[in-house]
């Protein structure tokens, strides 16, 4: 077991752009880390360029549309240094959802803050991601590329656990009707065309797998053993979460 201050692992500070792909824990670990760097001092967005749900009070004490920030002058800036963490948003589609904002608009107003953290990838509530052709949606600017899959989704069939079973049955060569197992659910994560499809080259790059378990630890280590092999260059560090948020180096 290692520290819980999961921002220090992955090596985030100021002028940190961080995007978020894959599934099974992106909300979470947003905010998880814009928590842990406004507690540091810093000046936190968090945003997305697919879509989020409307996050809570707990998650996030204010929204702003880009409407609202482009109507005043420094209102973004001044937001920032009343609440460190602010949520930015393109518009408010309904109550449960809100859009995510463009690579532009980002780059125009990351640098207010100190840090950036994106939701750069939809994954609709599934445990592991094979992204289609247009996925994901990383800016091109992001500094640490940060992949999330949960352990929930092994011995489950590949066509309920994962977003885009299609493309997940390509890269793992499998039956989508079929239990996912650990060397399909290192295929979806070590290969180029799967989860770290999109990541921009030279940047800090990491894997966490989330609902590590004393009972899937072994093949939690199992599955990045795989992926290490199978693609050296992927990821700077692999990182299980476990339920409590506690974590282990893989």
């Amino acid at each position: 077991m290692i520290s819980n201050n999961l921002s220090s692992y992955l090596e985030i500070g100021p002028s940190s752009f961080v995007s978020l792909v894959g599934a099974g824990g992106k909300t979470t670990t947003m905010f998880r880390l814009a928590h842990e760097l406004s507690d540091r001092g810093l000046r936190v967005i968090t945003t997305t360029t697919t879509a989020i749900q409307m996050p809570s009070k707990n998650q996030t004490p204010l929204v702003l549309t880009r409407e609202e920030i482009e109507q005043k002058a420094d209102y973004l800036s001044e937001a920032l240094e009343k609440y460190r963490h602010v949520t930015i948003v393109g518009t408010i589609a309904r109550k449960d959802k809100l859009l995510g904002v463009d690579f532009d608009f980002l780059q125009r107003v990351k640098d207010i803050a100190d840090s950036v953290i994106a939701e750069a990838d939809g994954a609709r509530h599934k445990l592991i991601k094979a992204p289609a052709e247009h996925e994901p949606a990383v800016p091109p600017y992001t500094t640490h590329f940060v992949a999330i899959a949960s352990l929930k989704a092994l011995g489950m069939p590949l066509s309920e656990a994962c977003h885009r079973p299609e493309e997940g049955q390509k890269l793992a060569c499998m039956d989508p009707s079929l239990p996912l197992t650990v060397e399909a659910f290192a295929k979806i994560l070590g290969s180029p065309l799967g989860i770290l499809k999109g990541k921009p080259e030279v940047i800090r790059s990491y894997l966490l797998l989330t609902a590590l378990s004393q009972d899937n630890k072994l093949e939690a280590e199992e599955i990045a053993r795989r992926v290490v092999s199978t693609n050296r260059n992927g990821f700077d560090l692999i990182i299980g979460v476990d339920k409590e948020g506690g974590l282990v180096v893989l």
